[in-house]
This record gives structure tokens, sequence and C-alpha cells, in this order.
């Protein structure tokens, strides 16, 4: 039986940033799925509902922050794990939410992913 892979949905406004995140979860063979926007990222969250982890930036231009799509996934989909990051801006305290700072180490990232959400058996 093939074992299951987990799907992370990136979301980073600054390209090269998201391409090679994407990039090295993908190498780890994770299942990618990539936006620019938390707006494009709700588009996506809607048509793939197999998506197990949002990993986020905060800052990002439009109507809606990094900030915004984890609160909107943390209470319209508790089963979806979220990671934000951010080189400036940390989540509120009432924002229950998993954070890792930038710069990131690319290399532990994808450990990092795993151990907010495990690989389903």
């Amino acid at each position: 039986m093939d074992e299951v892979k987990l799907a992370v949905l990136v979301v980073e406004d600054e390209v090269l940033l998201r391409i090679a995140t994407a990039e090295i979860l993908d190498d780890s063979g994770f299942l990618v799925h990539q936006a620019g926007s938390a707006e494009e990222a709700l588009r996506i969250l809607a048509r793939e509902p197999a998506i197990d982890v949002v990993f986020t930036d905060i800052d990002m231009p439009g109507i809606l922050n990094g900030l915004d799509l984890a609160a909107r996934v943390i209470n319209g989909e508790p089963d979806i794990a979220v990671l934000v990051t951010s080189g400036g801006s940390t989540p509120p305290p009432e924002l229950t939410v998993d954070f890792l700072p930038k710069p990131y180490d690319f290399d532990a990232l994808p450990a990092q992913i795993l151990a907010l959400k495990p690989p389903r058996p």
C-alpha cells in the first residue's frame, strides 16, 4: 500500500520564497498547493478538501492577511493544521496558532509540519 502524503497549502506573496518553500516540501514528499494571497488560499481550500496543513505568511497584500486566513481555517476547518510565519509580525495571543519566525530553516520545515499533523495511516 502506498504511503498517504500530507497536502500542504503554502500561502506567500513573495514569489521566490513561495516557490523555494514549495520545492523543499515537494522534495520531502508532501503534496503542495501554492497561493499568493489569503483570498486565493480560500478559493483553493474550497475546491481541494484534502488539504492537511496551511502554511501562511502573516503580512500579505489584499483584503485578508495571513492571520485572517488562519482564523478562518481554525474556525471553519478544525482538522486542518495551521502554521503562520512572518519576519515582522507575531500572532496575537488570542489566536491559538503555531508560529515560525522568518527567516526559517528550509531543511527543518518538513519536520516542523509533520509535528503539527502526522501522516494519515
